[in-house]
């Protein structure tokens, strides 16, 4: 929608909040970092997980968990 400012030959669009297409973009590159994530979380050995406080069980579990599947706090 075009914004029109107090100089009358000056027309400019309005700042859109982000646009579909980059909210999308956006959405698809955190569920592709999550899912790295993911995918290192299951190849870590059980000392390392044990440093994170994590059990093998737990990680497993996390790492099979699809990429679109994150709580909404994780989502920023």
């Amino acid at each position: 929608m075009p914004f029109i400012s107090s100089h009358p030959t000056l027309v400019t669009h309005a700042p859109r909040r982000g646009s579909l297409a980059m909210r999308a973009l956006r959405a698809f590159v955190r569920m592709t970092h999550l899912s790295a994530q993911r995918r290192a979380l299951s190849h870590l050995d059980v000392y390392l997980l044990n440093d994170i406080g994590v059990s093998p069980e737990e990680a497993r579990r996390e790492a099979s968990r699809p990429a679109w599947d994150a709580p909404s706090h994780w989502q920023g």
